[in-house]
């Protein structure tokens, strides 16, 4: 009976009673060269050309680089694109290196599958399931790093943090800490390619615009001497006006005060004798002279002899009646100036909103600035804000520059923030991260890969599945085994428990998980 190879590894499998004499060298071969090269080979597939390339396995138990664990990817071209490299449709694992120039991935893949993308210089740990290839690991329960995982590789490259922290590019490739300060301060940018630093707002470097009338501002930003700011009840706003002269009045504006004056008049000749009620009148008054009244005035009647309404100017008051009891009585229109008004209740005595041209604030309110109610809407960036109204829950923000801060939301559980170098997703932990991960574990400890025989009396393990160590223990070749593992390992291959023609279908690569 002629021999036969196995569909996976092209072991030879030799018929009953065939190869009397030459059997051992046979199996030699089996298991010094094809199971050994399966388990711990070092393949080198290369692109002779820029194009697609095609690693295959035939009915041999010689050395095949389609059957190495490991393949050294190549080439001996340039690449100037993503090429594929093709591998058999077996079920086998394969840590894959992309060891090509010209700076472009690979695809590895069966030629009716989709197959896994590896970068330029990096490592992938794969498995062709028999239909296509898939990465090996896509869950890891947990995860010890003996150095904090760096920005690069998506983690922060911090490792510890007191309360309050905030963290910050300070480079390119790199995140740092800002510490808390004192309550107060608000974090204020640095400039662009800067760290931002906590600090006070200030009013004359960090804020822009002009605060509205509604938001406890005036709406102005410029004057003109002599300009008041005056209610107005249109728009609610403040009105800038000055004051207009009358007869008889002047109006000078200063730079920081308002003088008004009464006309000064002339005149131009006065002439007279004779004595009137015992005053006596002299001479002619001219614009340069002067009126000499001598004698006494007496015997003037106020009620027959004097007409009209004596004004203020001349010491009257420049009314004729009042009303009330006790009434101060004004002139019309008059103008009240109290250099001290001691004593004055502003409870009672005083009317009206002092305006802030008058040392006030124009409002009645006793909150000087509600940002619930004397605000209006959204606080920017360039002014210490987000420019968002509203915030996702559980989403991370990421700086945009001057405009409002974007937001990256968790997306599927278990993914990890990312960086592809210009901003930061939410994404699965990849291969190229786990790979980087595992750089280091001790023998033993979980992330271990070893060749294990499946113990247990009978029953078979599939690819994926997990059991204990109770069921598993190193072997050799040979089919002894020596010593004994811990935890909970993962099959990355095919274990049959049952004898089945020897120990090879027991013996297969186990992960530690646990």
């Amino acid at each position: 009976m002629a021999s036969t190879y196995s569909t996976n590894l092209k072991i030879e499998l030799m018929g009953l009673g065939d190869q009397s004499g030459t059997w051992g060298t046979t199996t030699n071969t089996n298991l010094g060269t094809a199971l050994e090269q399966a388990i711990v080979g070092y393949g080198n597939p290369n692109f002779a050309t820029d194009a697609n390339t095609t690693i295959s396995l035939t009915d041999s138990n010689a050395s095949q680089t389609a059957r190495a664990f490991v393949l050294n990817v190549t080439s001996s071209v340039s690449l100037t694109t993503t090429r594929e490299l093709v591998v058999p449709t077996v079920q086998k694992p394969y840590i894959i290196r992309n060891n090509t120039t010209g700076g472009q991935s690979i695809t590895v893949k069966t030629s009716a599958g989709t197959g896994v993308t590896v970068p330029a210089g990096k490592y992938a740990f794969v498995y062709a399931n028999g239909t296509d290839v898939v990465s090996s690991i896509d869950h890891i329960p947990s995860l010890t790093l003996a150095t904090a995982l760096a920005a690069t590789s998506g983690g922060t490259g911090q490792s510890s943090y007191a309360v309050g922290d905030l963290l910050y590019a300070s480079t390119t490739t790199a995140l740092s800490k800002l510490a808390d300060v004192a309550t107060g301060n608000a974090l204020i940018s640095g400039g662009v390619s800067t760290a931002p630093a906590w600090g006070k707002v200030g009013l004359t470097t960090h804020v822009s615009g002009t605060l509205p009338v509604a938001n406890g501002g005036t709406g102005d930003t410029t004057y003109t001497n002599g300009q008041l700011l005056i209610g107005n009840t249109t728009g609610n706003t403040l009105t800038k006006a000055t004051l207009t002269a009358g007869t008889g009045i002047t109006i000078t504006n200063g730079t920081g005060s308002i003088t008004i004056a009464g006309n000064t008049g002339t005149v131009t000749s006065v002439s007279g004798t004779g004595t009137v009620n015992g005053i006596t009148l002299t001479g002619t008054v001219t614009s340069s002279g002067s009126l000499t009244l001598g004698g006494t005035l007496s015997g003037v009647s106020l009620t027959t002899q004097v007409t009209g309404t004596l004004p203020v100017a001349n010491g009257g008051t420049g009314v004729t009646s009042s009303t009330g009891s006790g009434s101060v009585v004004l002139s019309s229109s008059p103008t009240i100036t109290l250099a001290n008004a001691t004593g004055l209740p502003l409870t009672t005595g005083v009317t009206g909103t002092l305006p802030i041209a008058n040392g006030g604030t124009g409002t009645t309110s006793t909150t000087y600035c509600s940002l619930t109610t004397n605000v209006t809407g959204t606080l920017p960036v360039a002014n210490g804000g987000t420019g968002a109204a509203s915030l996702t829950a559980n989403n991370v923000l990421l700086g945009n520059g001057t405009s409002a801060v974007q937001a990256v939301a968790p997306s599927t559980s278990g993914n990890v923030l990312s960086s592809n170098g210009t901003t930061w997703t939410s994404s699965a932990l990849t291969a190229t991260q786990v790979s980087n991960a595992y750089a280091g574990i001790t023998a033993g400890e979980v992330g271990t890969m070893a060749m294990l025989e499946f113990t247990a009396g009978s029953g078979t393990v599939a690819f994926g599945s997990t059991t204990s160590s109770a069921n598993l223990a190193p072997s050799n070749v040979a089919g002894g085994n020596n010593g004994s593992v811990s935890g909970t390992w993962r099959c990355l291959g095919f274990a049959d428990a049952d004898s089945k023609g020897g120990v090879g279908n027991k013996i297969t690569l186990w992960i530690r998980t646990v």
